[in-house]
């Protein structure tokens, strides 16, 4: 069953890596606004960006299933919204969901199950 290439807490896993756990504890909102943009969500970049951080439960629910559906799997808004709020996932998930929507834009391989 497909689901994200990467997992929730590779915070440091490629393509992303250690920059992108360092924007997204500094500066979420951009983080927020390249997975706005890239999923042609309102406002582009910088409607994520400067709609992202007040209502980011809200950005998640609605760009995470889409994300999800373009790399042939389903992810929840409900789950997504749960994943933003917990103080725990929330800057995990947001990376988690950057991360995929930047293995879509390059085409990167996706991460092979070992069996």
């Amino acid at each position: 069953m497909p689901s994200w290439d990467t997992g929730l807490y590779d915070c440091c896993a490629n393509p992303g890596g250690c920059g992108l756990c360092c924007r997204a504890t500094f500066c979420p909102c951009t983080v927020l606004g390249d997975i706005n943009g890239r999923m042609n969500g309102p406002g582009g970049f910088c409607g994520g960006c400067c709609l992202g951080p007040p209502c980011a439960e809200c950005c998640m629910g609605f760009l995470a299933p889409q994300v999800a559906a373009k790399s042939g799997f389903q992810e929840s808004g409900c789950k997504a919204c749960c994943l933003t709020c917990c103080p725990c996932t929330s800057l995990c998930y947001i990376c988690q969901v950057w991360r995929q929507t930047e293995i879509q834009r390059t085409g990167a391989p996706r991460q092979l199950e070992m069996k």
